[in-house]
């Protein structure tokens, strides 16, 4: 640190001038009668402003501005530029969705005509993400088996990616997590019933993100109530992921193609 008396205010303050004229910065001077601890503390500040005038690099040496995204204002351009992130039109990376679906039980699919029925009575008002969690959500899940050994939930899990160069942080919390002792399963978002599927892919995708520590595939469902998509992301050389299209509670039987998808996913961790 420079060391300054009243003389130097004088060098100081021409010094000071013609750097801050390059910076656009105004200075006010003290008067000469201030009390000698304001004169101190306009020395301090005086020799840091010259300082960083005079050597401002080295203010921002090793250091990184980091950019801090909350998950659920994630675009999904930022995914692919950030992380890397990128779609894959191999139609034979994501199979599970459609082939080798197991049949359903009449007492099966009995029951989901009844999730039908109550969600359709209970949409006539605005309907919440608790609501699409326990009146469509939790059947689906139970009858697809993810409440019975090897699986596990787990409801509001803090999750956190950085981007390789470090300066990209996604923060949130996932609705729910499906997981066996050793990885994760499957990630699911649950949105109001007005919000579109395409609000929750880009955060869905971004939670599955933070499970490339495996080589194992992880899954997403996405769901807003009367809407369903799965997705499937893996790390090869760079993480690449692909969706199904979307399926629709009013359409028909796609509520049975849901669960058939879902039990189907169990199948696959249980036998890999």
């Amino acid at each position: 640190m420079i060391a300054l008396n009243t003389e130097d205010f004088t060098v100081v303050k021409y010094t000071l001038r013609a750097r801050c004229m390059h910076y656009n910065i105004s200075i006010i001077y003290p008067v000469p009668h201030l009390p000698k601890i304001c004169c101190n503390f306009y020395h301090f500040c005086a020799q840091y402003l010259l300082y960083f005038l005079l050597f401002p690099s080295s203010f921002y040496a090793n250091k990184t501005m980091v950019e801090n995204i909350q998950a659920q204002n994630i675009e999904l351009y930022q995914l692919q530029e950030k992380f890397g992130l990128q779609p894959t039109d191999d139609d034979q990376f994501f199979r599970e969705w459609q082939d080798n679906l197991p049949e359903l039980s009449d007492q099966e699919k009995w029951e989901l005509d009844e999730v039908k029925k109550d969600y359709f009575h209970l949409s006539r008002y605005p309907i919440l993400e608790p609501i699409v969690k326990m009146v469509v959500l939790s059947p689906l899940l139970k009858l697809g088996g993810f409440y019975r050994p090897p699986f596990y939930l787990s409801a509001e899990k803090e999750v956190q990616i950085v981007s390789e160069d470090k300066g990209t942080i996604v923060k949130g919390r996932l609705d729910l997590l499906i997981f066996t002792p050793h990885f994760w399963i499957m990630a699911i978002e649950s949105k109001r019933a007005k919000y579109s599927l395409e609000a929750g892919i880009p955060q869905t995708l971004a939670y599955m993100l933070g499970n490339l520590d495996t080589p194992k595939p992880a899954f997403g469902f996405v769901t807003n109530g009367n809407e369903f998509s799965f997705l499937k992301l893996i790390q090869q050389n760079e993480p690449i992921y692909s969706q199904s299209y979307p399926f629709a509670l009013n359409r028909q039987d796609d509520i049975y193609v849901v669960l058939q998808i879902l039990k189907r996913l169990a199948q696959v961790v249980i036998s890999s």
